[in-house]
């Protein structure tokens, strides 16, 4: 128990009056309890104990309590002094006890007690009151409450006793039906009561209250029949039945009688009977099963409303459920039927027999909903005709109709309840046609082995007794079985039918589907056909076929039939097809499969292959065997060289590493690989080749640096490995020689033309390496299938076998003291010229290609030639064939060597002209002020520059092909100069079309500055871009005839030729616009004949110049794509004399160049004059004549104006 403000003491100070002895009134004492109504066990209660000090006390004194009561420890309260003096003190004291128990019933007292202070003389009184405490016990719940049924109207309701029974007075039972609830009241010495004129077979709930004399106490949790005879369930009920409609159902059943439990609930069941005059259709989608889970306990009926078929069978069965456990008992199944109710619709079809006769044929109605009677078939006569058909048939024949007539047709079914749902459509009979012939192709499957002509003779029969007004022949035969016959047994059999009839095609072929498809079938071949497909234009037979990508079985399909497979080999997603054509054979497209040898490469690009060192070998082999079955050109493709040179690369990077045990495997079977893919075709091999003998020869070079390694041979069919480590000592005296006895090629006997290749001893000194042994390989390749000649002309060719060494070293062997000496028969016959060459790997941006560079030709015969190289590789013989006659070889002729001879002679001597020309322009027109003012001048001197410089620039550089970044610095500035010129024609263009056309337009000093600087700077971009991406694209030093310029093609046409063209087009389309303009102004001149030859003099010298400029490069254009001699004659003379050419249209036929020179001389002076006086005229006059189409220009404007134009011209 605990006890809150058990005692408290107050001091109160009064003021002191006397000091002679006191006497002190008792005080006033009341207790007050907090709490309200009756006190409960487990509860609280709090009393407040008022002590009240009487009147007159004066003197400080001392207040305190003192509580006493049932229980035996009651604390006093603390002893307080209050400061405030006050006549009438109410001091309050609390006594708390939580919780509280039956024993502290009983009376508590509060004694106040007043005492004077220690400083005073003793007094002292006190007071009492009392309070009495009834602690009641906690309100009871009944326990263990049960209900028992003891029939279907009475039930027992009991609970235990109460532990304090004495303070219950009474208790009430309240009873839960579904229908009502009621109240029953017993006293309190009662445990039990019987509950009578219940609802039969209903769930009741039971709950009890005791009640106190303060009231009544909390509800018993419900309870229901969950004890008595608990292993019993009720028996099933009695069922009855009763259909309402076609659609809807009361389902009645009896309550079980005389059990001992409560119904809670029934489950009903209800399945649909199969029977045979049920359309399966007509139960598609409808459960054939319901089930009702919670039907009340109190309800003994269900009705189903709209959820069953007309006229069907169903069973249903109900089981009753008590609250404990359910019943597993079901009644007996009770059979009902709904009503009947009209049929469904049926499906019609309608068919044109011929001009006269319809064919109406339906199926039977999803749903009967009833006992079929018949079917009524109507159609649109006048007046309508309708026709009753028994209920065993499906199909009428309607004859005696009008011809090409649309007719309208109802068929419905019939029950006892009339007519259904009816099924409508139209159909226009035929028109009567000439009887035509129609060819139809039927194939079928079946079981039976019949005679095609017997088959065909049954056929016949039945056309003749079915198709009226016509007449059918038919011819069979078997044909190839389908896999789906083959594994079932079947016949194939196809059969052509012949028709004739009265109709139109489409018409026919209609007739004759329907026949086939609805008739033949079941007449002819009964059960035992199958599979029917009928054809007007034939079919494809099936088959299996492997195509090289793949096995496929390919299906039975009608002509222009179309069916589609997925690949074999993959890719995925990707699909073979096939379609059959008209003339009934199949054309195949498969041209996204791969075959299962480029499967095997994809499997090894897919896999992101990394060839460790362990696995090197196997990687190598399983490569090897994959290459080897690439036989077709379907698997010699560019994507599975890539992944060759992949793999090849891997190798080669890991090679170093290689365990010694099966290094020469690993090269065996990488040679092997080699002498395999020189099969390929050449297209295929041009991009990847170079890389994977690359990528071999690195493999090579790391194995024979091991030092387990000693030699290594190896032969195959197109070529030979040779590998060995020699002595220092005696290769540095005596050096080394391999050969290699040639075999006949089919052309030439070459057998007795061994090829060798012999290493000075001067070379093997050079190895800086410290060993006592040096390591080396030779091989030979039997064809240059890998070695291809790029950017070369059809008549250069590769005409020996590549034979190469390698000496395992750090050391460059490169401009060699003594040359290599290898010797290689020619298999080439009449051919003009010949050279040594060696493969450079890095030629071509790095496809590789031959160089001629450090080889030269040594003693030589007509079959075997000797080249002498100062650096180590493969080396072959390049030859040209272009001599060969019709008789020999149908390649194209090139311009023997005497004639190319001839036109080199040619261009160095228009080249020398060509600068002479230049310079004596540029001094001509800058040395006099005169002419060094004009526009057209400062024009002109800057081409001539722009064309010193490329002249120069050629004649020096143009075959310095040895030195790489030389020869790449003369291309470029041979391509910059020659486009400078080139802006600079297009800017004197763009001149002529201001001076002649715009007229009146004054050339400032910016203005020549910017087109300055848009002329030199411009031609930049072209030439940058290519030089940033590959300085090979501008040296062609890799063919017979070496030179430094552009070698690739695209870039010669997009770089190069492609913006002088672009030009060349503006040029021209300002000089036709500048030539229109001077004739027509010049015509309008009553006396403009001289003058109209003076404007076409003045224009001719610059058109003549560009048309010169631009055809030199639509010639060059010409000699680049074709070898003809005519292009190259015609492109050798324009380009070489261009400069002397602008030397005498702008110098030497300019008659006011002609007089200045004469001036600096002072030679004819009165001649010069004269003629100035003229040019002063002609100036006046142009002008004149100018200014009265364009009066609001000055007259200083135009004279300055025209005199330029003329200048120009005649320049």
């Amino acid at each position: 128990m605990f006890i809150f403000n058990a005692a408290t003491a107050v001091f109160i100070l009064l003021s002191i009056t006397n000091s002679s002895a006191l006497q002190i009134s008792p005080p006033t004492v009341t207790i007050t309890p907090l709490s309200r109504g009756p006190l409960y066990s487990g509860t609280q209660v709090s009393l407040l104990c008022n002590v009240t000090i009487p009147a007159g006390v004066d003197i400080p004194v001392m207040v305190s309590t003192l509580w006493s009561g049932p229980q035996t420890s009651i604390h006093n309260g603390n002893r307080t002094t209050f400061t405030a003096l006050q006549s009438m003190i109410v001091y309050i004291t609390t006594l708390q006890i939580n919780p509280l128990v039956s024993s502290d019933t009983g009376f508590y007292q509060c004694t106040g007690i007043i005492s004077s202070c220690s400083n005073y003389t003793a007094a002292s009184s006190n007071a009492s009151a009392n309070i009495l405490l009834l602690v009641q016990a906690t309100p009871y719940v009944p326990q263990g409450v049960t209900v028992t049924a003891i029939n279907a109207t009475i039930m027992r309701i009991a609970w235990t006793d109460s532990p304090n029974n004495s303070l219950i007075i009474a208790f009430e039972v309240m009873y839960e039906g579904p229908l009502s609830t009621q109240y029953v009241n017993v006293t309190g010495n009662v445990t039990s009561v019987l509950l009578t004129g219940l609802e039969e077979c209903v769930v009741n709930n039971v709950l009890v209250r005791a009640y106190t004399s303060k009231g009544p106490g909390p509800f018993s949790a419900p309870a229901q029949d969950t004890t008595a005879n608990a292993g019993q369930v009720p028996q099933p009920p009695d069922v009855l039945q009763s259909a309402l409609t076609s659609t809807s159902a009361n389902l009645t059943w009896s309550c079980p009688l005389l059990f001992n439990r409560t119904i809670i609930s029934y489950a009903v069941n209800i399945t649909l009977v199969n029977a045979t005059y049920i359309n399966a259709q007509c139960i598609r989608g409808r459960n054939r099963s319901m089930y009702f889970d919670s039907v009340p306990g109190y309800q003994t009926h269900l009705e189903l409303n709209g959820i069953l078929l007309p006229y069907t069978w169903y069973t249903f069965s109900v089981l009753a459920r008590t609250g404990a456990m359910g019943g597993n008992l079901y009644s007996a199944p009770r059979l009902f039927r709904t009503l009947q109710a009209l049929p469904s619709s049926v499906n019609l079809n309608l068919l044109a027999l011929n001009h006269t006769s319809l064919l109406v044929s339906w199926t039977q109605p999803n749903c009967t909903n009833g006992v079929l009677t018949g079917y009524m078939v109507m159609y649109s006569t006048i007046p309508p005709t309708s026709v009753a058909v028994p209920p065993t048939s499906n199909r009428l024949i309607i004859s005696g109709l009008n011809s090409n007539t649309k007719y309208t047709v109802s068929v419905c079914a019939l029950t006892m309840l009339g007519c259904g749902v009816a099924g409508n459509g139209t159909v226009l009979t035929l028109r009567a046609l000439v009887a035509q012939p129609m060819a139809f192709y039927l194939r079928m499957s079946s079981v039976i082995d019949m005679d095609s002509a017997v088959l065909a003779d049954k056929l016949n029969s039945f056309g003749t007794g079915t198709i009226a007004e016509g007449s059918m022949n038919a011819s069979c035969t078997y044909v190839n079985q389908c896999q789906m016959d083959l594994d079932n047994g079947l016949n194939r059999i196809e059969c052509m039918l012949l028709v004739y009839l009265q109709l139109t095609a489409n018409d026919t072929s209609n007739l004759i589907h329907t026949i086939i498809n609805e008739t033949i079938g079941s007449n002819i071949l009964g059960n035992d056909a199958s599979n029917i497909l009928a054809s007007q234009r034939g079919f494809c037979s099936c088959e299996v076929r492997n195509n090289g990508k793949g096995r496929y079985s390919w299906p039975e399909v009608q002509v222009n039939g179309v069916v589609s497979s997925p690949c074999q080999y993959g890719p995925l997603d990707s699909k073979v097809t096939r379609t059959c054509t008209a003339a009934r054979q199949w054309l195949e497209d498969s041209t996204n499969c791969t075959t299962a040898v480029t499967n095997q490469f994809n499997m090894l690009k897919n896999a992101n292959l990394t060839v460790a060192k362990g696995n090197v070998l196997n990687v190598t082999t399983q490569l090897h065997s994959v290459v080897s079955q690439a036989t077709t050109g379907l698997d010699m493709t560019s994507d599975n060289l890539a992944t060759v040179t992949s793999v090849f690369m891997q190798i080669s990077n890991l090679s170093l590493g290689i365990n010694g045990t099966v290094q020469n495997e690993v090269v065996i079977a990488a040679l092997g690989i080699l002498d395999t893919i020189q099969n390929w075709p050449p297209h295929v091999l041009a991009t990847e080749s170079s890389k994977i003998v690359k990528s071999f020869e690195t493999t090579v070079h790391n194995v024979v640096q091991q030092e387990n390694f000693t030699s290594l041979t190896v032969t195959q069919n197109q070529s030979i490995f040779n590998a060995e480590k020699l002595s220092r000592s005696n290769l540095t005296t005596k050096g080394k020689s391999f050969s290699f006895a040639g075999e006949s090629d089919g052309s030439r006997d070459v057998s007795s033309s061994p090829a060798s290749i012999v290493l000075p001893a001067s070379l093997f000194k050079g190895v800086t390496e410290n060993s006592s042994n040096i390591a080396m390989f030779f091989s030979i390749y039997k064809t240059s299938a890998l070695f291809q000649l790029l950017n070369a002309t059809n008549t250069s060719v590769i005409s020996s076998l590549v034979i190469g060494a390698t000496v395992v070293s750090s050391a460059p062997f490169r401009n060699l003291t003594d040359p290599v000496e290898i010797e290689l028969p020619v298999t080439a016959q009449n051919y003009s010229t010949i050279q040594c060459v060696w493969w450079d790997f890095e030629a071509a941006g790095g496809l590789g290609n031959w160089s001629t560079s450090g080889c030269q030709l040594g003693n030589s015969t007509a079959n075997q030639t000797k080249c002498l190289c100062t650096h180590l590789t493969n080396f072959a013989v390049l030859v040209d064939i272009s001599t060969r006659t019709a008789a020999t070889s149908t390649m194209p002729t090139k311009v023997e060597k005497a004639v190319e001879r001839t036109i080199e002679i040619i261009s160095y001597i228009g080249v020398a002209l060509s600068l002479a020309g230049l310079v004596l322009t540029i001094i001509s027109l800058s040395c006099f002020k005169k002419l060094r003012s004009k526009d057209t001048s400062k024009f002109h001197l800057q081409l001539c520059g722009a064309l010193i410089g490329m002249l120069l620039v050629f004649v020096i550089g143009i075959d310095k092909t040895a030195n790489f970044e030389g020869c790449v610095t003369v291309s470029v500035l041979i391509h910059y100069f020659t486009l400078v010129a080139v802006m600079w024609m297009g800017a004197e263009a763009f001149l002529m079309f201001q001076k002649f056309v715009i007229v009146f337009v004054r050339i400032k000093k910016h203005y020549t500055i910017i087109l300055s600087l848009v002329c030199w700077v411009a031609p930049l971009v072209p030439v940058g871009i290519p030089l940033s991406i590959d300085g090979n694209f501008l040296v062609n030093r890799n063919t017979t005839s070496g030179y430094c310029f552009i070698s690739d093609v695209r870039v010669f046409f997009g770089a190069f030729l492609g913006p002088i063209l672009l030009i060349m087009v503006f040029n021209f389309t300002a000089f036709i616009t500048v030539m229109a303009v001077l004739v027509r102004h010049l015509l309008r001149r009553t006396k403009g004949s001289n003058k109209m030859g003076t404007a076409l003099q003045m224009t001719a010298s610059v058109v003549s110049i560009s048309a010169l400029f631009g055809l030199t490069w639509v010639f060059g254009a010409l000699t680049v794509s074709r070898a003809d001699l005519a292009f190259q004659v015609i492109f050798a003379l324009s380009n070489s004399f261009q400069g002397f050419l602008i030397f005498i249209f702008f110098c030497a036929l300019n008659k006011e160049v002609q007089l200045a020179w004469k001036q600096l001389f002072r030679v004819a002076h009165h001649d010069y004059a004269s003629v100035a006086k003229t040019s002063r005229q002609t100036t006046r006059t142009t002008a004149s004549d100018t200014m009265s189409t364009n009066p609001e220009h000055t007259d200083f404007e135009m004279r300055e104006t025209v005199s330029n134009v003329h200048h120009s011209g005649t320049a």
